[in-house]
């Protein structure tokens, strides 16, 4: 574990300079300008919540629509 006294020297050297901001901004763009990209993955919830107008789609649908008897 890091300690306090260790964090304020590294970010000291090193500052996040509005890191939280600007990468939720990067992941908002990526997600309207490819909003399906992302299905299945970490980002999932996130884009669905940035681009709440794109046609994701509905999994159980997806699954119940397969084209098997079974």
């Amino acid at each position: 574990m890091i300690s306090p006294a260790a964090t304020t020297e590294i970010l000291k050297a090193y500052p996040r300079l509005g890191f939280k901001a600007q990468f939720a901004q990067l992941l908002t763009d990526h997600c309207k300008r490819e909003p399906l990209s992302q299905l299945g993955t970490w980002l999932d919830g996130y884009c669905r919540d940035a681009v709440p107008e794109a046609a994701f789609p509905d999994p159980k649908a997806v699954i119940h629509s397969a084209p098997f008897d079974e």
